[in-house]
């Protein structure tokens, strides 16, 4: 609230009065600091810190997120790769990789899945090679599913946010990314991870905002009310007071007293 007061503080800008500093936390990793500076002391109240807090889980979690899937790319896009020269590291793949993958042919039919896969959609009886990868897109969101399929083969990775059926016939919002093995038309590989709980999350934070956008508007509001509303006594009693002070020793006492009582 004020950084005279802390006994260990480093001015960096001498204008500053008050500081926010709230950190960018992510699975347990500090990723940096949202920082607010002041002129002002104790600019930042309990509202503005609530809001920030908020703002800084959401960023944290895109950022790291974002830092994620850029090393998730990397690393498909360098395993896919060696696909075709070395099936050993297909199996490394497979085995150790959290997010939900499927080895597609070039008409986007399973050849085969990793046990996350499984865990993300659930296992059939009759496993799940030969099942179309569009069997398990919602609906609505099928066209922009063949879309990109059909893109994929000029841009050769593809990312995209649609809607699934998983486990349970639950519908949940994958971050799907899909990337072309070796030459031609080889194969795909489609990698699911699971943004329900990021979506809420961007949800959550425009709720916030709207809310914020509410109580400023209903402070407004309030504020144009009011001075509407005493402008008009406030004129009458200023024009009293003033006609007593001027010119109080000229009337009479029934005078002074009525504009007393207008005054009350």
């Amino acid at each position: 609230p004020d950084v005279r007061l802390h006994p260990i503080y480093m001015v960096g800008d001498e204008r500053t009065a008050s500081e926010l500093v709230i950190p960018l936390q992510a699975q347990g990793d500090i990723l940096g600091v949202l920082d607010l500076q002041s002129p002002l002391y104790n600019a930042f109240g309990p509202q503005d810190r609530s809001i920030l807090e908020l703002f800084a889980e959401r960023a944290a979690a895109t950022l790291f997120n974002v830092l994620y899937a850029h090393s998730l790319e990397q690393q498909v896009y360098e395993q896919t790769r060696a696909l075709a020269e070395a099936q050993e590291q297909v199996e490394s793949v497979f085995s150790h990789s959290s997010d939900a993958l499927a080895l597609l042919d070039a008409e986007g039919r399973i050849i085969r899945v990793n046990p996350a896969f499984d865990a993300l959609f659930g296992v059939r009886a009759d496993g799940w090679a030969g099942h179309r990868i569009a069997q398990l897109i919602h609906e609505p969101d099928h066209d922009r599913w063949v879309r990109a399929q059909r893109s994929l083969y000029q841009q050769r990775q593809v990312r995209l946010e649609i809607l699934l059926t998983g486990k349970g016939r639950a519908i949940f919002t994958g971050d799907v990314a899909l990337s072309l093995m070796g030459q031609g038309q080889a194969g795909i590989l489609c990698s699911v991870r699971d943004i329900t709980p990021r979506k809420q999350m961007e949800l959550e934070l425009r709720r916030a905002l709207e809310k914020s956008h509410e109580l400023t508007e209903l402070k407004s509001r309030f504020i144009t009310t009011a001075s509407h509303e005493f402008r008009t006594p406030l004129s009458v009693i200023l024009a009293s007071t003033e006609l007593l002070y001027f010119y109080g020793n000229r009337m009479t006492s029934e005078q002074r007293t009525d504009h007393l009582m207008q005054i009350k």
